[in-house]
């Protein structure tokens, strides 16, 4: 099974809309109102706030529990949104006027030339004049999660999370537990000069630090 398929209903149920609306304020005050791709979109809760401001979205994710939920929650809100398989490693056939790729999406790539595979595909799906948002965790944040345990209940369910230390440099290995069932999940992340590198330096670039991750605001 996909690990996203797997905690998927917690992730809609435990979803951090603080960091969402951190985001949307971001795109309000960075992008018009244009046609948008989110890449890595989860349950859609960003994809649904953009739509609700008039934006018209196209929300992918790899995971098509996921999407479901994307779907769900649009019908339950009266919203249009259209939703896709899609993963940031395959070449981009179509471009936007906003691409929005957070939540620390990046982070689940494992090699530095997947991380700039990825960046070089968020700039092709940007339209000339258009806006590339996304984010990556800090080196010091994602090291500090090596021990981190917390435990989410949904209903009569209980999902136990915690990180250990990945194989790769600067990476951890989540552990996602359902009863007997495990499942999952490698994150790593560079140096901010390192992924700095990655960004063509004829595009004007505005960056945003929080607490846990540095945001990077491209103008193509």
């Amino acid at each position: 099974m996909n690990p996203y398929d797997f905690f998927s209903p917690f992730y809609q149920a435990h979803y951090d809309h603080a960091l969402k609306d951190i985001f949307l304020n971001i795109i309000a005050e960075q992008s018009p109102i244009t046609s948008t791709l989110e890449v890595g979109c989860g349950p859609g809760f960003m994809a649904l706030a953009l739509a609700e401001k008039g934006y018209t979205v196209t929300a992918t994710d790899i995971s098509e529990n996921l999407l479901l939920n994307v779907q769900e929650n649009a019908l339950i809100k009266g919203l249009n949104i259209i939703t896709k398989t899609y993963d940031i490693l395959t070449e981009p056939k179509e471009t936007y006027g906003l691409v929005v790729m957070v939540f620390d999406v990046l982070n689940h790539l494992e090699t530095l030339d997947q991380f700039a595979t990825a960046i070089t595909h968020l700039i092709a799906l940007t339209r000339p004049g258009g806006t590339l948002i996304f984010d990556a965790l800090k080196l010091d944040y994602l090291r500090n999660l090596i021990g981190y345990q917390e435990t989410f209940t949904l209903g009569e369910e209980t999902l136990i999370w915690s990180v250990k230390e990945g194989a790769n440099p600067d990476s951890v290995r989540h552990l996602f537990q359902k009863e007997n069932r495990i499942q999952t999940l490698n994150q790593r992340t560079f140096t901010e000069a390192t992924l700095r590198s990655l960004i063509p330096q004829d595009l004007d670039l505005i960056t945003v630090e929080l607490e846990d991750r540095m945001i990077y605001i491209l103008k193509k």
